[in-house]
């Protein structure tokens, strides 16, 4: 005969402590000294091929809160140049503030040196990238992806290089994969994905210092932290309403159609009510700064 078993858990309030483990206990998690928060925008066929997306590198301060250093738009490498332009000129343009941030100005960047000087740089650091639905935005910036054995899991390659015997791309041996596994349809998992290629001597192409470093990496799905605090899925319109965001950062109606400077405006506010769930979601999980 088979019996379940159940087991009830109850959490119990840690006494103070005392004047000797005061500083060694309960201490406040440790906040990523960075972020970037991402919001891709596809072009309009099957596929969903990424065509350009809106970034915010921000970092943080006394207090715990974040502080935007570069708000930039990134395209994708082969966009046409009549697009381009029209990105270009509209990051002429002074940009307006990104809700309380601080604003300097609109970087424009290609996809390749996104990844290059801003997305890894960060997570390298010990940052984290933000997003709503992220491994989506991830899987658009990503020039290779597969699917992983567990049946659950993709890794999504971001960087590449020129083989010289047979003249074509191919995923870079040198940074590892990012991978996404599904814990449900409203939660994820990411996580860094090393393959590297060997030396003659069997040793890995990079130090141990250097994994050391992308080992850091973290990432913060707004989506999967929303239903974490509310026990729903969440879209960012829906996500806006929850959590009482200010009129100015609710989501805009979808502009279709190619890159104009309206789009641009739409994938904007996408980031900055990304930014905004992000640090809601901190508020209600991280203790007060002490």
């Amino acid at each position: 005969m088979k019996l379940d078993f159940f087991c009830r858990v109850h959490t119990v309030n840690p006494a103070d402590p005392n004047q000797d483990e005061q500083g060694t206990k309960n201490d406040a998690p440790q906040l990523p000294p960075s972020i970037v928060v991402l919001d891709t925008e596809t072009v309009e066929n099957l596929a969903l091929d990424f065509e350009f997306g809106c970034y915010a590198f921000c970092e943080l301060v006394d207090g715990g809160g974040y502080i935007s250093c570069e708000e930039g738009i990134l395209f994708r490498d082969d966009l046409q140049p009549k697009f381009a332009r029209v990105i270009r000129e509209y990051a002429e343009c002074p940009p307006a503030r990104l809700g309380e941030l601080a604003q300097t100005r609109i970087r424009v960047r290609t996809r390749t040196d996104f990844v290059k000087n801003v997305l890894w740089p960060t997570l390298r650091a010990g940052g984290a990238v933000v997003g709503l639905n992220l491994g989506f935005d991830l899987s658009r910036i990503s020039i290779h992806y597969s699917a992983m054995r567990d049946g659950k899991s993709f890794k999504f390659l971001t960087t590449d290089y020129l083989d010289k015997k047979t003249g074509k791309r191919k995923p870079s041996s040198v940074v590892p994969a990012i991978t996404r596994t599904s814990i449900d349809s409203k939660k994820s998992y990411y996580s860094v994905h090393f393959s590297f290629a060997c030396k003659a001597d069997g040793r890995p192409i990079l130090s141990d210092e250097e994994i050391a470093e992308f080992r850091k990496s973290r990432f913060l799905d707004v989506r999967t932290v929303a239903a974490s605090l509310t026990n729903e899925s969440h879209s960012l319109e829906s996500l806006c309403r929850t959590f009482t965001a200010p009129p100015d950062i609710a989501k805009l109606k979808y502009v279709p159609g190619p890159i104009t400077p309206e789009k641009i405006r739409y994938c904007r506010q996408d980031v900055k009510s990304h930014f905004v769930g992000a640090e809601y979601a901190h508020s209600r999980v991280s203790p007060s700064p002490r």
